[in-house]
């Protein structure tokens, strides 16, 4: 066989299997979506990426992976009706956004909630970043929950806060029962990390 039919064969075998892989993501969003809007428990996940926390949760996310069930902008209007959401989590994810972008995502997130619904937010924390530095000094680490991993464009954290200002946050925009829990999500280091919760 010529190298010019190898290739020839080769993008056909490609282009083939990127049809079927598009066709079968379509499916798994559309049976994902359908399953969360029967559920009796409706909770999401902002920004799960590539490592959703649990396959009960429905993803939503910019990014268009496989583990992503719905793909969205999460910094405009998220495709959710008005008191939708028993539950939304986020980890790791409003620290990419400036300060007016993270007010305007969390008033969404507002508006998604139930009366009563639960948000979980997990994010660095500008308190204990300088906990860290005070006791390491400026080491990689701490470079990289202060500013981002940097491993491209997105990856650069524009909004670092203290439990006390984030929370003032979440009750400025009508959140009750603001309070800061134990990091315990499974993704990144508690030393760096902390997590809010609130109730609509």
């Amino acid at each position: 066989m010529s190298d010019s039919m190898l290739n020839k064969l080769l993008k056909l075998f490609f282009k083939t299997n990127r049809t079927i892989y598009r066709q079968a993501a379509r499916l798994n969003r559309k049976y994902r979506l359908s399953r969360y809007q029967k559920g009796d428990q409706k909770i999401l996940e902002i920004s799960g990426g590539r490592m959703p926390l649990s396959d009960d949760y429905l993803n939503v996310d910019i990014l268009d992976a496989p583990e992503v069930d719905v793909v969205t902008d999460i910094n405009g209007p998220l495709p959710f009706e008005s008191e939708s959401a028993d539950v939304i989590i986020s980890v790791a994810t409003l620290e990419h956004f400036n300060l007016n972008d993270m007010r305007s995502i969390l008033k969404e997130f507002h508006r998604i909630l139930k009366i009563g619904g639960r948000l979980e937010i997990g994010v660095p924390s500008l308190h204990k970043i300088m906990e860290r530095y005070r006791q390491d000094g400026c080491t990689d680490e701490v470079l990289r929950y202060m500013h981002g991993a940097q491993k491209d464009q997105y990856d650069i954290h524009l909004c670092i806060l203290d439990a006390a200002r984030f929370m003032s946050e979440l009750s400025a925009l009508s959140f009750k029962e603001v309070k800061e829990e134990d990091y315990d999500f499974e993704r990144h280091d508690k030393r760096y990390m902390m997590k809010i919760i609130a109730v609509k």
